[in-house]
């Protein structure tokens, strides 16, 4: 099986649109996996809904999305994403909130999870951002789960567990062989890894091997569209960054 994993679309639609594009012109999957936060930050919120409802087959919640539905205290958000959210929650359609609403907080197949930010307590939202935090997460969660898929953080990384030690590495292909992993699958829509392209990965569970594949797209239109809804510059700027 190959699985095109996509996390952190951000209702960024020029991102979504290239990374589809690419998907059909240059691999043969055979299932696409969202892991939240479809909405948030970007200007397009509905069209990106509606795109994931008809491309994924599996989609779990994340934490802007939960916000937007109301399912959780966001006033610890920052305020640029407080306004992207209230922005969300007065233009999104009852159709495209019930679809965020219907969303599960995790997902497995077989001895993969697919979660917006960690399998142990998810609905705290926290983030695994180092060897530490993975290495709790590689004790804490239930043995028999041997690859985790996350987003949430917008930085690409695989944490793979090889004896005591945990390897935590960023390239094109990751294989993982016998190890367990923690596959971050970076971000559609808003990259913070320093490179400004639209990342997403693909899973081939036969080869136990993780693809990054790093996308252009129309950023100019993205900031844009977001200066034009009226939402914080910096919303914008930062896709250029890539940061």
């Amino acid at each position: 099986m190959k699985y095109a994993i996509l996390s952190d679309i951000h209702s960024n639609i020029q991102a979504l649109q290239a990374v589809i594009q690419d998907m059909q012109d240059n691999h043969d999957l055979d299932e696409v996996i969202n892991l939240g936060d479809i909405v948030g930050y970007g200007a397009h919120p509905n069209s990106c809904i509606t795109t994931v409802a008809n491309i994924a087959g599996i989609s779990v919640m994340g934490n802007h999305d939960s916000a937007v539905c109301d399912l959780m205290n966001y006033s610890f958000f920052n305020p640029y994403a407080k306004e992207a959210i209230e922005f969300t929650k007065s233009r999104i359609s009852g159709e495209n909130m019930n679809f965020l609403k219907d969303q599960p907080i995790e997902h497995r197949i077989g001895s993969a999870i697919f979660v917006h930010s960690s399998p142990m307590f998810p609905e705290n939202w926290s983030y695994i951002l180092n060897k530490d935090t993975a290495n709790f997460v590689f004790v804490t969660m239930d043995q028999s789960i041997e690859t985790v898929f996350i987003g949430h953080s917008h930085i690409p990384t695989v944490y793979i567990q090889s004896g005591e030690e945990i390897i935590k590495t960023y390239e094109q292909h990751v294989y993982f062989q016998d190890s367990r992993a923690i596959v971050n699958v970076g971000s559609v829509g808003q990259p913070r890894d320093g490179d400004s392209r639209a990342c997403y990965a693909i899973f081939d569970t036969e080869e136990r091997m993780v693809t990054y594949r790093r996308v252009k797209y129309d950023i100019d239109t993205a900031f844009e569209d977001i200066l034009s809804a009226q939402l914080p510059a910096i919303l914008a700027e930062r896709l250029k960054r890539g940061k």
